[in-house]
């Protein structure tokens, strides 16, 4: 096993140099939420399927299941959360408030994993699978940080710090 430290520049420079094609790499940061732990073991499964490229399906079906575990957290909190993505935002006339886009994203996202346990009536391409994973991923690190934001300032009144 090879113990090296790369920048994302010196690794993505080194994946060139072997023949790799043009590739991106994102830092996301993995929300603190209660509960998380289930939703990172679905999520791994789909990581797992996504890097042996054995079951697109699967991997839309795993991120199903961790959609689902997640979906709680955000009914709990979806007033909250809406409150907080349109704080400081007027808006425009005649537009959606920017937490109705949202919610239509993670609506739409949701909508698009539910093709991977339907594999009889849908056929599921890896690139179908590597779409709903980008999608998913990126909806629920913004949701969740949203989430463990609001949680952080609930105990924060509770302790009196605020």
């Amino acid at each position: 096993m090879f113990k090296w430290k790369l920048s994302q520049h010196e690794w993505l420079k080194l994946l060139s140099s072997l023949g790799y094609s043009e590739k991106w790499i994102i830092e996301l940061d993995r929300p603190k939420i209660e509960g998380f732990h289930e939703i990172l073991e679905y999520i791994n499964k789909a990581e797992e399927a996504l890097y042996n490229k054995s079951d697109p399906a699967n991997v839309l079906t795993e991120l199903r299941a961790a959609n689902t575990s997640f979906k709680p957290y955000f009914d709990k909190y979806k007033d909250k959360i809406f409150s907080k993505i349109d704080e400081g935002s007027i808006g425009e006339e005649g537009y959606k408030k920017k937490s109705e886009r949202v919610y239509e994203i993670y609506e739409s996202v949701s909508n698009f994993l539910n093709i991977g346990p339907h594999h009889d009536k849908y056929k599921v391409t890896y690139d179908d699978a590597i779409f709903g994973y980008r999608e998913f991923i990126s909806i629920l690190s913004y949701l969740s940080k949203i989430i463990s934001d609001i949680k952080n300032e609930e105990e924060e009144k509770e302790s009196g710090k605020v």
